[in-house]
């Protein structure tokens, strides 16, 4: 397998179309893993980060697209005075659906895998940390890397991913029958300023939800913004991406939701509550009413 280093964007577009097919080549949703997700998500935070892209893109000896780890360079503040060199993935800041991952087309996990840790130890001096956090497990392709590297002698630490819930269709507590008594969510999809304005209410009710608990809500930052929107904006018209709301009697927003169609399955992105007693059931009858809607999708 030759493998490619891409630090230039217009070089990454350029590999749209083989990393689109490369991600749908899974029996897995391939949304968050490929262009339509990350290329926004590297708009809105490589400027944060003071990032540069560190893409590796394996071929096969025909030339077609196998592999491609979509990672990205930074210097972290790891303490007072000390800076670290990390390698890291593309997609692990702010929003963090639970599928990043290494692609690889079917039967070359090992060799990509064995690729990507022996391009790492030649470039080895250039970095002090690679930190996978968030990838999608099990991923075969990770494995074989991590193994060739720790036998290198390099130090490796697992840990339990974090930072992401899978919620099933069945909602657990609620039967068929309270699914018909919940009543439907709004949803915003073809209309542009209404996705936008619903997006608005979303951030609103999760900077209100998060500072109950005196922090910072993940949404709130510029570069969340404008991955959301972005992405939000740019999916809905297609039906493929919702903003849903539960409102009160009088139309207040007491809940929201950013809901994203993702191949079989529908993913909430993200979502914010009115943290006041009286709404605590407002997350589950938001949820209820999504899986309900996506079950009929």
């Amino acid at each position: 397998m030759r493998l490619e280093v891409i630090d230039e964007l217009a070089k990454l577009e350029g590999l749209a179309d083989e990393w689109t097919r490369l991600a749908t080549s899974g029996s897995r949703g391939s949304l968050f893993r490929s262009p339509e997700w990350l290329l926004p998500w590297w708009h809105a935070y490589r400027g944060v980060f003071q990032a540069e892209l560190f893409v590796l893109a394996g071929r096969s000896d025909d030339g077609e697209l196998v592999c491609l780890a979509p990672l990205y360079r930074r210097v972290a503040r790891v303490g007072a005075g000390f800076k670290a060199r990390e390698i890291r993935l593309l997609g692990d800041a702010g929003p963090r659906p639970p599928c990043l991952d290494i692609l690889v087309a079917g039967g070359h996990e090992e060799e990509a895998g064995i690729a990507i840790a022996e391009h790492l130890r030649g470039c080895g001096t250039e970095w002090d940390v690679i930190d996978l956090e968030p990838l999608q497990e099990p991923s075969r392709a990770r494995a074989f890397a991590v193994n060739r590297l720790a036998s290198a002698g390099y130090h490796v630490e697992s840990s339990e991913t974090g930072g992401a819930r899978r919620i099933a269709l069945d909602v657990p507590g609620v039967g068929p029958e309270q699914l018909e008594d919940e009543g439907v969510a709004t949803e915003y999809t073809s209309d542009e300023s209404l996705v936008r304005k619903g997006l608005s209410v979303l951030r609103r009710l999760s900077r209100l939800e998060w500072a109950e608990r005196e922090e910072n809500s993940p949404l709130a930052d510029a570069q969340a913004t404008q991955l959301l929107e972005e992405v939000g904006t740019r999916m809905a018209p297609s039906g493929c991406a919702r903003v849903a709301r539960i409102e009160t009697r009088d139309g207040a927003a007491i809940a929201a939701a950013l809901v994203i169609d993702d191949g079989p399955r529908s993913v909430v992105v993200a979502m914010g509550i009115e943290p006041e007693e009286r709404h605590r059931d407002a997350a589950r009858r938001l949820l209820t009413a999504e899986a309900k809607a996506a079950a009929a999708r």
